[in-house]
């Protein structure tokens, strides 16, 4: 699940998805540090921008 959240209301959003039985372990993939990408973290401790991906997009699940 992405949600886009205004940055006062993080706090209270992460918290909810922890007290849900489904919501392990939820991250923050965006920041004002990077507007407009995708930024990962890597196991070394380094960053890497997620690009969007080529071709064929995946089917609408609706």
């Amino acid at each position: 699940m992405f949600a886009f959240v205004p940055r006062d209301d993080v706090e209270a959003v992460l918290a909810a998805m922890v007290a849900y039985p489904l919501g392990r372990e939820p991250r923050i993939i965006g920041t004002e540090e990077h507007p407009g990408v995708v930024v990962g973290h890597t196991p070394l401790g380094g960053t890497r921008i997620i690009d969007r991906p080529l071709g064929e997009q995946l089917p609408r699940i609706c």
